[in-house]
């Protein structure tokens, strides 16, 4: 062992740092999409208890569901550009190609 660790192998690897980057990104971006199913069912069971009626509970539940689903659409619509998104990775002339 050269008493380095992780430094020298990351030398002699360069790739290796960005993944272990990629996979934190991944692990941020999976523990945050997991968050809505965590607080969904109690959100959605407050607003039912809190309601004057059940009925009336599940109608303002399903609304803020369908109003969230539509804000992050048009988020999503807006915010990714494959052509950008393309070019930004390096792979512009593979796109363009693939789209011939």
């Amino acid at each position: 062992m050269d008493g380095q660790g992780g430094e020298a192998q990351d030398r002699a690897d360069p790739g290796r740092a960005g993944h272990e980057a990629g996979c934190c990104t991944s692990s941020v971006v999976a523990g945050i999409g997991t968050l809505p199913g965590l607080v969904a069912p109690s959100l959605t069971g407050h607003l039912i208890d809190a309601a004057d009626s059940p009925a009336h509970g599940y109608t303002t539940a399903f609304l803020i569901a369908a109003t969230v689903m539509l804000v992050a659409g048009l988020v999503t619509l807006t915010a990714i550009r494959p052509e950008r998104d393309a070019r930004r990775l390096g792979l512009g002339h593979k796109l363009s190609n693939e789209t011939r």
